[in-house]
């Protein structure tokens, strides 16, 4: 029978086997990369794949309470940390203000550049939220030949942030971000580093090279992918600034060399890719593996004329194959494939290549409420097994959002999303015929919560590495963890993971396992000073792989241990607890992330300590939004925000109380 590599771990401990293979020191729930005892958030967790299976983990972390610094561990395949790292993290970058996670790559010799939104000049006359990189050694030291906290890359007085970091050749990287004109339209930038023994140089102007492909309007996206010559392919949609009442958006698509400028051929700027009418939106672009290029993208002609949202309920998911040249690819419709008309909305599409020349496209898809999959061979075809329309990653109606694509080593993929509804980070199995995996649960195997930061990458083996944030019980705060998956999925085991949120006076527990739980399991709890086992209930079933119970007796301050039973069997490992003597002040941020302004919340909890505020800023601090939060009562509470009015882009959340602040980012989609 096959097995994940976290349940081989959970099936050793609870049955005293030795099973062979990688994995063992996984557990279920995944491994907290830094754990820190004082209270702290560690936000944001993005991930690169290092040499031999290691995988590099870098986040935002504010242990030090005065700001956010970046922080970084490398975990070793077997989910240790790696020889030479601190148990808690390397230090990658501490500076006034905020240091935010960004994309980074890895290097051929082993090392790995670490992108960063920094706010050290967030000040007056300063340049703003800027670009900067670390470069990290695999033996956990930072690169003495670069600057300790970090090097600034993008040099403007503008906001500027690490959109991509792409290997152009052994040497030399590209980074991008759109940066915000003073006439308020988004514009692309595009910065060259060469890395060199003595460290970072910029090829280029110290302030990047910012573009005007197309001078009529704005953009919304970006999407770039080496050309294999030491430049770049650059996919981008205009908003046409002129057209907002009928929402008009067309995808156009450059090729810039290693000067910056556009490359031999097309020196008469963008070439379009889909120029119908109404809005082409959300590009996104892959290499094809033969020297061309897949774009996908949200396609709304069907919807033309009609205003934002209105048009969202007419929009389509169509993919091209491209040449090097910027033209269709032989046998491919000019204006694309259509990969997805179902009724209603499709949008958020990702790439993946297959492997075989093809690709699998992934979508959030509401006619069916659920990520939509579907694989489409060179040849613009359907790969024999798959269809238009796709298939539903799982098997009942939900808010599922933001998919992500790694390909496994037998033909298939790996789908990571969140699911809204529940406010989970589910990760989906799918088969290379055109069908979800039978042996994982039909729901996806739940990794944990949804509301923070997650990523994953292939673990080089076939498998995956997923990071996440994890909630912890006191303080309440969040702590980086990783878990390792194979296409082994999940195997009817004893309930695998057991969490647990506390506030004052109450517990909430989840079990989540194999299919099949116990109809007539219970809830017990015993102090943990020795207090003997009390039974607290019956849970309640959450589907066929979940269990959860609110323990509502439970004392402010108190320590308890959990498990659960059925008869005299144990089904659960134990599950400490401690409840907090007072509610705690967080910020969980925006839910949806990303969301229309319409439907944008925000997720925070009060202490009652002092009068509380919720404020909404724009990327250079200016206030756009103001909310007092009277009459909350200690604890959490979600917030609707759509009398905010936000428009597109990038936010930051501020939550105060009393001397207290918090910080968060969310994005507002059109």
């Amino acid at each position: 029978m096959r097995r994940s590599l976290n349940q081989m771990a959970l099936w050793a401990l609870l049955v005293g086997a030795a099973m062979p293979g990688q994995g063992l020191a996984w557990p279920v729930g995944g491994v907290i990369v830094a754990p820190i005892t004082t209270s702290v958030d560690q936000l944001e967790p993005r991930l690169v794949l290092g040499e031999a299976g290691a995988v590099l983990v870098y986040w935002s972390d504010d242990r030090w309470l005065d700001s956010d610094d970046l922080y970084g561990q490398l975990l070793a395949p077997a989910g240790t940390v790696a020889p030479g790292w601190p148990d808690t993290g390397l230090m990658i970058a501490r500076a006034a203000n905020n240091q935010r996670s960004g994309a980074g790559l890895a290097m051929p010799d082993g090392s790995f550049i670490v992108g960063m939104v920094d706010f050290r000049n967030s000040v007056p006359n300063g340049t703003g939220t800027d670009t900067y990189l670390s470069h990290v050694l695999a033996d956990g030291r930072s690169d003495p030949a670069w600057p300790r906290q970090g090097f600034q890359a993008v040099n403007r007085a503008d906001d500027d942030s690490p959109g991509y970091v792409l290997l152009v050749a052994s040497d030399t990287l590209v980074t991008s971000c759109l940066f915000l004109t003073p006439d308020g339209l988004l514009r692309p930038l595009i910065q060259r580093v060469a890395i060199t023994p003595s460290g970072p140089v910029l090829p280029w102007t110290p302030a990047g090279i910012a573009y005007q492909w197309r001078p009529h309007g704005g953009l919304t996206t970006l999407s770039l992918v080496p050309d294999g010559e030491g430049g770049l392919f650059v996919l981008f949609d205009e908003v046409l600034v002129a057209s907002h009442v009928d929402s008009q958006a067309d995808l156009y698509l450059m090729r810039i060399g290693r000067d910056g400028q556009p490359a031999a051929g097309w020196e008469s700027g963008a070439r379009p890719v889909s120029v119908a009418p109404g809005t082409q939106e959300y590009g996104v672009l892959a290499s094809d593996g033969a020297g061309g290029l897949y774009a996908v993208w949200g396609d709304a002609r069907n919807g033309s004329g009609l205003p934002f949202p209105d048009y969202t309920n007419h929009e389509d998911i169509r993919l091209l194959r491209l040449t090097r040249e910027g033209a269709p690819a032989a046998g491919w419709p000019a204006d694309g494939l259509l990969v997805s008309d179902a009724p209603g909305w499709q949008y958020l599409p990702a790439l993946e290549p297959d492997g075989s020349g093809g690709v699998y496209v992934s979508f959030d898809d509401y006619s069916v409420g659920t990520i939509g999959l579907t694989r489409v061979a060179a040849d613009g075809t359907f790969v024999p097994g798959w269809a238009k329309n796709g298939i539903p990653l799982t098997n009942s109606p939900a808010y599922d959002t933001e998919s992500k694509l790694v390909r496994d080593g037998s033909g298939g993929v790996f789908v990571l999303f969140r699911n809204l509804s529940e406010g989970s980070l589910v990760l989906q199995h799918a088969l290379r015929g055109g069908a979800v995996d039978p042996l994982w649960p039909s729901a996806g195997a739940e990794v944990g919560s949804g509301n923070g930061g997650s990523q994953m990458v292939s673990d080089g083996a076939g498998g995956c590495y997923v990071a996440f944030e994890k909630g912890r019980l006191v303080p309440a705060s969040a702590l980086v963890a990783v878990s390792r998956y194979s296409v082994d999925g999940v195997v009817p085991v004893k309930l695998a993971e057991a969490t647990a949120e506390a506030e004052a006076g109450r517990v909430h527990l989840v079990w989540r396992g194999a299919d099949g739980v116990p109809p007539d399991s219970r809830v017990q709890r015993r102090d943990e000073a020795g207090e003997g086992w009390r039974d607290l209930g019956a849970p309640i079933a959450r589907g066929r792989d979940r269990l959860e119970f609110d323990d509502l007796t439970a004392e402010a301050g108190a320590s308890y241990l959990y498990r659960l039973v059925r008869g005299a069997e144990v089904l659960s490992q134990e599950l400490s607890v401690r409840v907090p003597a007072a509610a705690a002040f967080a910020l969980a941020g925006g839910t949806p992330n990303p969301a229309m302004a319409r439907e944008l919340a925000v997720a925070l909890s009060l202490t009652g300590a002092g009068a509380a505020r919720l404020e909404v800023l724009d990327l250079a601090g200016r206030r756009e939004y103001t909310r007092e939060l009277v009459g909350l009562a200690p604890g959490r509470h979600t917030v609707a925000l759509a009398d905010a009015q936000l428009a597109p882009g990038v936010h930051w959340l501020r939550l105060s109380e009393g001397p207290r602040t918090a910080h968060a980012r969310v994005v507002v989609v059109r």
